[in-house]
């Protein structure tokens, strides 16, 4: 203790607080101009005038760009290196700024297009032979200048003819195709938009499916309602159900949901064969639908997150070989229900199960057979981009296209694939698999009427 005491006497000497002030402040003169020259970015300093010095054409052309606030080397960093002008700079990364569009703006199809091909004025698109990427060329005006920095407006259609024409060399289609809307998503990364007319119509026939189904779910009324009907039982179901929801009882539906609903037990109970090829329809499906709403909600929710993009890129090794099994599974359930009808001793006859279906077989086959032929086109079309070799039923298509002119063709191909998409949701609520949609809905009834039955007792 006496140690410290003459420690702390010592501090207090006038003599020694000056010494202490002046090491720090000689470290602090002699430790900054390091400082400075650390954090300062080597374009510090420099402006637009000293870069329109060399670039005089391109002073006014800047000045009345969206852009014109924001110093030239904010974006041509690497322009602040002295022999700058001897090599030629890489274009420009948009994202240093801007986030990537999500999948309602831009599609998956457009994630190998760089930024200014869209939306810089008096440019080309043009594709790299090494990467398959959609890049851009200067289109010089007659004066021999070019008003690169004057941003488009991309929200018209005419604009999008910049790709989108007959014999283009950069593999878009000649059609300028609808997004992938709402119909789409069991299967896609798509959008909730309603903007086709096949969408349209698909839906307002699933709709009244729907509607139909409803009314005969709330129709009847219990003996000694003051109120009999629809509207009664309709009140009356959403009421128990949000009872269960808020009650012990919501785990007990929940497991029902799960294992009768999704896993279907029930059905595995019954007959194994059928469950296995009803599995190979269903769990496809919820797969790609799972896969396509995380992909989009991630791309606009999560910009900066490569794993959208991933899930987005239809060429990425992994979202191409699980799209293709998923889909080849699917063929092989519609194949096996094909023979279990038309060979002999493969079928069973089992009461409470629905009989098959073949107009909703024929058409999910059709979905799945055009949907491989334009996957095929696609890669064939767009000159085979690396990593669609993992989609190895399409990619093993592709090989029979070679080199033909394919961007006409498969716009019609993809109107096609989205009316067989459009009738089979159509004719979904009013066929025998409706039971997809119907089971986890009557889950939940039952479920709900159990809970009323109990608060009556």
């Amino acid at each position: 203790m006496s140690s410290f005491n003459q420690f702390i006497s010592l501090f207090r000497h006038q003599d020694l607080r000056i010494l202490i002030l002046q090491i720090t402040m000689l470290a602090i003169c002699i430790g900054c101009p390091f400082a400075e020259a650390t954090q300062n970015d080597p374009g510090d300093g420099y402006t637009n005038d000293q870069c329109t010095e060399c670039h005089e054409e391109m002073a006014d052309d800047h000045g009345k760009s969206r852009h014109s606030d924001i110093q030239c080397l904010e974006c041509r960093q690497q322009a602040a290196e002295e022999a700058h002008e001897e090599v030629l700079l890489p274009s420009v990364d948009c994202r240093q700024c801007h986030a990537p569009h999500d999948e309602k703006v831009a599609h998956d199809a457009h994630l190998g297009v760089s930024c200014e091909a869209c939306h810089l004025n008096q440019v080309s698109p043009v594709k790299d032979s090494d990467s398959g990427q959609i890049q851009w060329k200067i289109d010089r005006r007659p004066d021999g200048i070019s008003a690169v920095h004057s941003m488009l407006r991309t929200d018209d259609d005419a604009f999008c003819r910049r790709c989108h024409t007959n014999g283009n060399a950069i593999g878009a289609v000649a059609m300028v195709l609808p997004a992938k809307s709402v119909m789409c998503m069991p299967c896609h990364a798509a959008t909730f938009s309603l903007g086709d007319t096949i969408t349209l119509i698909a839906l307002i026939f699933f709709g009244l499916g729907i509607l139909g189904a409803a009314s005969i779910w709330f129709s009847g009324s219990q003996p000694g309602d003051e109120v009999s009907g629809m509207g009664s039982n309709l009140f009356k179901t959403i009421h128990s159900i949000v009872a269960v929801i808020f009650s012990n009882r919501i785990f007990s539906v929940v497991k029902a949901l799960i294992l009768d609903g999704l896993l279907q037990r029930r059905l595995f109970r019954i007959s194994r064969s059928r469950w296995f090829i009803h599995a190979l329809i269903f769990f496809p499906f919820l797969f790609r639908f799972c896969w396509g709403l995380m992909a989009l909600l991630a791309s606009i929710w999560l910009p900066k997150w490569q794993g959208a993009w991933i899930m987005l890129d239809k060429n990425h090794p992994l979202s191409a070989f699980l799209f293709d099994l998923s889909g080849v599974l699917v063929i092989l359930g519609v194949i096996l229900i094909l023979v279990r009808k038309y060979v002999p001793g493969t079928g069973d006859k089992l009461k409470g199960l629905p009989k098959a279906d073949w107009p909703a077989y024929s058409l999910m086959g059709g979905i799945m057979i055009v949907g491989f032929l334009l996957e095929a086109m696609r890669i064939a079309m767009t000159g085979t981009p690396q990593g669609s070799q993992y989609a190895f039923l399409g990619y093993t298509i592709s090989r029979l296209f070679g080199g033909d002119d394919l961007t006409g063709i498969y716009g019609y191909m993809w109107y096609l694939h989205a009316i067989f998409t459009g009738a089979f949701m159509a004719y979904l609520p009013f066929s025998r698999m409706f039971h997809m949609i119907m089971a986890p809905i009557s889950l939940a009834l039952a479920a709900a009427a159990q809970q009323h039955r109990s608060e009556l007792a």
